[in-house]
């Protein structure tokens, strides 16, 4: 007989109150635990409602299952006798359809184990395998060193060749990390860019498919600088000139050239001042000192003039096999005592030419491709000057006007070079914040310099950044160590990282790579293993306080309690139905289709009851895993990724598949030994 909350379905009603609490839970932002791996719960009903709700769906779906299971009994009955069904299937349909209840117990503990294996099989190996990612995700490679020094590139050449011939390291990239703003509607809002090479920085870092829509090497190929590399100086160049006219005599300025070399390093080349006079002792190229002016403070405006300046230094710093690029012209000013204040001022420059031995000049620029992209606006572009024509006729040269120079910065602008905008990939801030698209662009200040970026992709996650709440731009390298090292005085080098793959490295490696970067006066101020931090996140609270050995030991309970109940159950049940089957006995059915039923019952009740169960347990690791991994947009972790662990489902399928053929065999020799004669003249009540 059933009850008021069954007969009414008061029950289900119930079991909609709670899906609707349910739903109205998830909606709101509460987390278990407000770290990677947990603090401690902060709503304990966030962990509750999923359970409560999943084990009452479950009671309820037990309910419509005899219906179900009759109605399949009556199709199977009514198949045509050319299919040769045997009667023993439809008769366990109609036994289990017509008495759920003598089974109802065990298929509820039977589930509770497959939730509990369920479980087991997915939290376990989901939280080992998060430790692991979020550990390499906070280094980003197997080896990160960040807060680098790096004084001479040449040195930092010789560390990454040495680490990859002597300690056989599989890929090492430099990376340049920098903070900056951008800007928004709201005014500038902090970021931080990152530039990596796009050769080395897929190989080298530690990547897993969801964080972004694409692949590392496709991120980096669409970000890889496509500029030009600037005016190739020859290698027989020993001199590098310029042919200038300044628009006064300013001796306290300096006409200066950036060159790149191979590594990327800017260097800094002083060609001569604007008095105009080459600085180099014995140059070959010398101008006519000033003329004073007659009554009058100052000199007259001085005329054309080809300065210069051996290359020979450069080429010692570097290497007399390396390439040279000129990219930059500009000026400097050196500071004077008691001088007047610096004010803007202009140049005209007909050429820049290298001389060989021989003194044969190499035209570099007459500035003509320079003069028609550089005149379409008003103002200094983005290093603080601007180039012009100074006439219709090509021959007289153009003119380079600074703004207001001070020590310590060069003015100028870049040759030899495109001036197309910064690709950059942004964090999913810039759409969820500035409501940015593919394509559109922005200002990016970085170190007191700015330029205009394009956006080309979005990146869920990025190694080494908080997931939302974080606004980051990933550039290529190039084009970072362009912007925060192409005006500098000195041959600045944004590179302050290293990323190395490195997968057989041990924690002693560090001290290996500390003692090398000292003997080659290098530095870095973190450096991180992943396998230690991988040590250190499993240790964390939460796989500390033994979930696992709690579900183990649910597991164990409820299975062994199953095991027993699945036995006792069956043994009890066919007791009681001992009548039942000694009449289908006497009707003439065959001992071959009462196994076939028997067995039929007892693998209906314990797939029904697995399939249930792991249903009720994937439900609750899907909603759990979201908790675990935390719902914090600062957390410094990747998304918690559902990992399934066989051996617990093969533990659970293999224990109750034992009892199954126990229970089964156990049931049928019971049945064989009963006489049908003698149960039936017995009835019921018969021994």
């Amino acid at each position: 007989i059933r009850n008021v909350a069954q007969r009414y379905y008061l029950d289900v009603v119930l079991l909609c109150i709670g899906v609707a609490a349910l739903w109205q839970l998830s909606q709101e932002d509460l987390y278990i635990s407000s770290s990677a791996l947990g603090e401690g719960f902060s709503n304990r009903l966030a962990l509750a409602m999923p359970a409560a709700t999943a084990a009452g769906g479950a009671i309820v779906l037990l309910r419509f299952l005899p219906f179900l299971l009759g109605g399949i009994a009556e199709v199977l009955a009514r198949l045509p006798s050319m299919f040769r069904l045997s009667p023993a299937i439809p008769l366990a349909l109609w036994s289990l359809a017509r008495n759920p209840r003598s089974s109802m117990g065990l298929m509820l503990l039977i589930m509770l184990a497959a939730t509990i294996a369920v479980l087991l099989s997915i939290l376990s190996p989901s939280i080992d395998q998060y430790a692991e990612d979020d550990a390499r995700y906070r280094v980003g490679a197997d080896i990160r060193l960040s807060g680098m020094i790096v004084r001479n590139r040449s040195n930092l050449h010789r560390v990454v060749d040495h680490m990859t011939a002597e300690f056989g390291y599989d890929a090492i990239s430099p990376v340049a990390r920098a903070a900056g703003t951008v800007s928004a509607p709201s005014g500038n809002e902090p970021v931080t860019a990152v530039g990596v090479d796009a050769d080395h920085f897929p190989e080298a870092a530690w990547w897993r498919s969801d964080l972004a829509s694409a692949s590392p090497e496709h991120l980096t190929s669409i970000v890889k600088s496509r500029d030009t590399d600037g005016y190739p100086i020859p290698a027989d160049a020993e001199w590098l000139t310029a042919l200038i006219k300044p628009d006064t005599q300013r001796n306290d300025t300096g006409l200066v050239a950036r060159i790149r070399d191979e590594s990327g390093l800017y260097h800094s080349v002083t060609i001569g001042n604007l008095e105009p006079r080459s600085v180099t002792v014995g140059t070959p190229y010398g101008c006519e000192k000033p003329v004073p002016l007659e009554d009058e403070e100052g000199f007259e405006p001085p005329d054309w003039c080809r300065i210069g300046i051996p290359l020979s230094p450069l080429r010692r710093d570097t290497s007399d096999t390396e390439q040279l690029w000129l990219e930059f012209i500009g000026i400097s000013r050196r500071p004077i005592e008691n001088a007047p204040q610096p004010t803007t001022g202009s140049v005209r420059i007909k050429d820049i030419s290298t001389a060989n031995a021989a003194g044969e000049l190499s035209l570099l620029t007459d500035f003509g491709d320079i003069v028609n992209r550089r005149t379409t606006a008003a103002g200094f572009g983005d290093l603080g000057a601007r180039i012009d024509p100074f006439s219709e006729t090509p021959s007289d040269g153009a003119v380079l006007t600074w703004s207001q120079p001070r020590y310590g910065q060069l003015k100028g602008v870049r040759v030899g070079t495109s001036d197309d905008v910064l690709r950059v990939i942004g964090s999913n801030w810039f759409k969820k914040e500035l409501e940015l698209e593919v394509g559109d662009t922005t200002r990016l200040f970085l170190g007191n310099r700015s330029t205009t970026v394009e956006f080309v992709a979005f990146a869920d996650f990025f190694p080494t950044f908080p997931s939302a709440s974080s606004p980051y731009l990933v550039a290529d390298l190039r084009e970072v160590q362009r912007i925060m090292s192409i005006d500098q005085t000195r041959g600045a080098d944004a590179t302050n990282e290293l990323w190395i793959s490195a997968p057989e490295a041990k924690i002693d490696d560090l001290a290996n790579i500390e003692d090398l970067f000292s003997f080659n006066n290098l530095s870095a101020r973190l450096m991180q293993h992943a396998g230690s931090e991988i040590i250190r996140s499993r240790s964390d609270a939460l796989t500390a306080a033994g979930w696992n050995g709690y579900l183990g030991f649910g597991f164990a309970a409820v299975t062994t309690v199953s095991i027993l109940a699945f036995i006792v159950t069956g043994w009890t049940t066919y007791r009681l139905r001992r009548l039942e089957l000694a009449v289908l006995k006497s009707m003439g059915m065959s001992m071959r289709q009462m196994l076939l039923m028997i067995g039929l019952e007892q693998i209906l009740i314990a797939l029904i009851s697995l399939a249930i169960g792991a249903s009720i347990g994937l439900m609750l690791s899907a909603v759990l895993l979201p908790y675990l991994a935390g719902k914090d947009a600062s957390t410094l972790a990747p998304p918690m990724v559902a990992v399934i662990g066989t051996q617990m489902l093969g533990i659970l399928l293999g224990i109750v598949a034992t009892a199954l053929i126990a229970s089964v065999t156990w049931i049928f020799f019971w049945v064989r030994s009963q006489h049908a004669t003698t149960v039936i003249r017995a009835g019921q009540a018969g021994v």
